[in-house]
């Protein structure tokens, strides 16, 4: 079952979870998020109070920075069900708790040049809150510089730029939304040993960009669980000497370029049970000096789906030492003479062991 979006040709909601739930990925109950854990929030800072009127039209933004910087006493703020338009950055600080109602409690932030929500700051929880960049905005939620920041359940939908940027900050960012943004989903970049981003249980959807790009010293990160689909770049993309990554177990399905792929002088990471489907390019693709990486128990379906795209379900270029075991590398049309399983310059495989061919090649 296929459609046609903008230019390329991929699968229906409907038939990418039905190749997930096939994998044994359990993704359902994207279409809602449920309410935020709600301990002291008949204590916290409820923005009504300081002046916010949440009806889609009334600037917002002095109001909700009022209740950020009155919460410095570590009492959370909070955003009831409403629209809050928004038309200056809001800037987090230490110690901030944010508590919203999923989708029901929008940051509705369309300002050109203007991102929703910065933080420089220790020790932030953002939980339940949804922001909407309405295609006009630039980023939504940008962390710099800062230490121990957690989002949960949080939306960002539609930004004029990229959904959410972490620069140089050890964070977790779990059950979350990311989409229709006009750059890449999720950028990370300068984290280094010690200081990892983990990514788990996202559903990062039809963004014009890369869904996940690691850049410039992304180190020691965790990419786990994730539903990555129809992004205009690469489901994810690892560059410019970022290594120790860990990409487990994650839905990449029907994005325009590769599935993941790894650029240049990005070494020592793991690719361990994904699902790499229908993608436009090679399901993975190995850059110069992504050398030892390893690939186990992953399963690469039907990818090579942009016309005339020569290339193999997994390619490795100008990397050497990779590990390539117990992978099923299938393509469910039939035999396809231009399709290798592996497509590989000699000497970039170290061990090749336990893997499956459906309907490919073994190597070309």
């Amino acid at each position: 079952m296929e459609r046609r979006l903008g230019d390329r040709r991929t699968m229906d909601r409907r038939s990418m979870l039905g190749v997930m739930g096939a994998a044994g990925a359990a993704f359902a109950g994207r279409e809602g998020l449920s309410l935020p854990f709600q301990a002291g929030a008949a204590e916290g800072i409820n923005v009504m109070e300081h002046g916010a009127r949440g009806d889609g039209t009334h600037d917002d933004t002095d109001a909700i920075q009022r209740a950020i910087d009155a919460s410095k006493a570590g009492r959370p703020v909070v955003l009831p069900a409403a629209r809050y338009r928004i038309r200056k950055t809001i800037v987090l600080h230490d110690e901030t708790v944010v508590l919203g109602y999923g989708r029901h409690s929008i940051l509705v932030c369309s300002e050109p040049g203007v991102d929703a929500v910065r933080c420089e700051a220790k020790r932030v929880f953002l939980e339940g809150l949804s922001l909407d960049g309405d295609q006009s905005n630039r980023d939504g939620l940008i962390v710099h510089d800062s230490d121990d920041v957690r989002v949960r359940r949080c939306w960002f939908k539609g930004m004029g730029g990229r959904g959410l940027v972490v620069d140089n900050a050890p964070c977790v960012i779990m059950d979350s939304t990311i989409e229709l943004c006009g750059g890449d989903g999720v950028v990370v970049r300068a984290t280094n040993s010690g200081e990892p981003v983990h990514l788990v249980s996202c559903y990062i959807y039809h963004n014009a960009g890369h869904g996940v790009h690691f850049t410039y010293n992304a180190n020691q990160g965790m990419v786990q669980a994730n539903e990555i689909v129809l992004n205009g770049g690469s489901g994810i993309l690892v560059e410019t000497a970022c290594q120790m990554l860990s990409i487990m177990g994650n839905a990449i399905l029907g994005n325009h370029q590769h599935g993941i792929e790894i650029r240049t002088d990005s070494p020592y990471n793991s690719i361990v049970s994904n699902v790499l489907s229908e993608n436009g390019l090679s399901g993975v693709s190995l850059g110069p000096s992504a050398n030892a990486t390893v690939l186990s128990a992953n399963r690469l379906l039907d990818n090579c789906k942009t016309s005339g795209a020569a290339r193999g379900e997994l390619q490795i270029t100008q990397s050497k030492d990779t590990v390539v075991m117990g992978n099923i590398f299938a393509h469910h049309s039939g035999p396809d003479d231009r399709t290798p399983g592996i497509l590989a310059e000699q000497g970039a495989i170290a061990h090749a062991i336990g893997n499956v061919f459906r309907g490919v090649l073994e190597t070309g």
